[in-house]
């Protein structure tokens, strides 16, 4: 089963509502939940602008999928705080890896992602408790869709 989160319209139908209280806090709702019925599913959600908020409501997105099904892959095109992933001076935190387990905790399985900073080539990988496919979008590759967009 395919979910869109509303910030991925260009993708497919938003089937997952967010909004926001008055006091800024997140609301997260999954109305086809109950159809997943233990089957796999592929979550397409895009984490910027608004990184902050955007990864607290994936948090509350996979953690109710979890509810549902063990097998969550989730499609981050950027993945925020990927670029604090080295430790240079006393006390600082190491971001990166914090969000990675982060998400793994909440229920995803795999997540693919597009030049994370601190992949540098694609594949996959183990980056603290998470499985990533890192892709990278090559000049070749953003040429190839730029011209696909001109010529549909």
């Amino acid at each position: 089963m395919i979910f869109f989160g509303k910030n991925c319209p260009d993708l497919g139908a938003p089937n997952i509502e967010t909004k926001q209280f008055l006091d800024g806090e997140s609301y997260v709702r999954i109305p086809s939940l109950s159809e997943i019925g233990g089957e796999e599913v592929t979550l397409f959600y895009r984490a910027y602008p608004s990184q902050d908020t955007s990864l607290i409501q994936l948090f509350l997105m996979l953690k109710t999928l979890k509810r549902a099904t063990d097998k969550i892959t989730v499609v981050l095109p950027y993945l925020p705080y990927a670029r604090q992933d080295k430790m240079i001076l006393e006390g600082e935190a190491k971001s990166s890896e914090y969000i990675c387990n982060l998400i793994s905790a909440c229920g995803c399985t795999e997540l693919i992602t597009f030049d994370a900073h601190f992949l540098k080539k694609k594949g996959t990988y183990r980056y603290g408790n998470l499985r990533i496919t890192n892709i990278s979008m090559n000049e070749e590759r953003i040429n190839y869709f730029k011209k696909k967009c001109k010529n549909p």
